[in-house]
């Protein structure tokens, strides 16, 4: 069974429907929906009974990346990990999890906020799979700064000089902060 294959089975557990109304409870009910995926292409999906395929989503690394937009125009991110990929999906997360809330309380560095986390062994969980919903920080991903004849290579070096020393001084910054943890 190929990548693909396994992923297009995945997508078809997840309840998308019930991941939307765990979203929309965590914020005092505020309807939500299916986004664009967030790394990539956009597609349109108004309600929040759309089904994204293998096509439509993102498969960034080992996991299942989906925007949740609400009515109010706040905007989510779901992380789900690919169970085909990602060796210890819950653990993985549940470590990701912790390491966002205390990068977001011990350095200066804008880190998403962890709205919820559910895990596939929680009989509570009815989106069916493991996931994480976290706040979509403004900007652009890095994979936004592609090669076209490569899209898995970052080409920073297209870039105009000020943007590409931009986004070198961001990282360069980023790295410095974490080793500055204890």
């Amino acid at each position: 069974m190929t990548d693909k294959d396994s992923t297009t089975r995945f997508l078809d557990t997840i309840d998308w429907k019930e991941l939307c109304q765990v979203a929309s409870s965590l914020r005092g009910s505020i309807p939500s929906r299916l986004g664009q995926h967030v790394i990539g292409g956009a597609y349109p999906c108004l309600q929040a009974t759309c089904k994204p395929t293998f096509n439509q989503t993102t498969a960034s690394g080992y996991n299942i990346v989906q925007e949740i937009r609400f009515d109010d125009g706040v905007c989510w991110v779901a992380r789900l990990p690919l169970p085909h990929l990602c060796y210890q999906p819950e653990e993985c997360t549940r470590s990701y999890a912790a390491t966002l809330r205390l990068l977001r309380v011990r350095t200066p560095l804008l880190v998403p906020t962890v709205f919820g986390v559910g895990l596939a062994s929680d009989a509570t969980n009815r989106v069916g799979v493991t996931y994480l919903l976290m706040e979509r920080l403004p900007g652009r991903p890095m994979s936004a700064f592609h090669d076209s004849d490569s899209p898995r290579r970052p080409a920073l070096s297209l870039l105009d000089r000020s943007t590409a020393r931009k986004i070198h001084r961001q990282l360069a910054e980023v790295v410095l902060t974490l080793g500055r943890l204890p």
